[in-house]
């Protein structure tokens, strides 16, 4: 199969971007049967790869557990460690490492909608260093 690759970038040229390919639209089973120059292919999931890559790269002095969404006294549910994992990804790109306001929604759904955080909640009260219930 040949596939071609595109590069998308969110805030600028020079930082992130994720590499997007025809290949995603095939199911997994598929993709698993595929080779590269013979070679079989292999996917990798890397369980809160963003926590830990950021804990490293700033020297945190602990290990980080297997899972960091876990210790989040507010994420409860599955739900709620999805926004987790989003407002993490948002911290990445911005200028101190907070987000002072909930992402941009998506098909006429906010961000809070999605996923089930409380409308009156503002994203300030999320810092996992205080212990909110959202």
């Amino acid at each position: 199969m040949d596939t071609g690759l595109r590069r998308i970038f969110v805030a600028n040229f020079r930082n992130g971007g994720r590499l997007y390919g025809d290949y995603q639209n095939h199911p997994e089973q598929e993709r698993l049967t595929w080779t590269i120059d013979g070679e079989p292919v292999c996917e990798i999931d890397l369980k809160a790869s963003h926590p830990h890559v950021l804990a490293a790269a700033f020297g945190h002095p602990d290990r980080l557990p297997a899972d960091p969404y876990d210790v989040i006294s507010w994420v409860t549910t599955p739900t709620l460690r999805k926004a987790a994992k989003q407002l993490v990804a948002c911290s990445i790109n911005a200028p101190d490492g907070r987000v002072r306001r909930f992402p941009r929604g998506a098909n006429g759904i906010s961000f809070k909608e999605k996923h089930d955080i409380p409308r009156r909640a503002k994203v300030a009260e999320l810092d996992t260093r205080k212990n909110p219930s959202i």
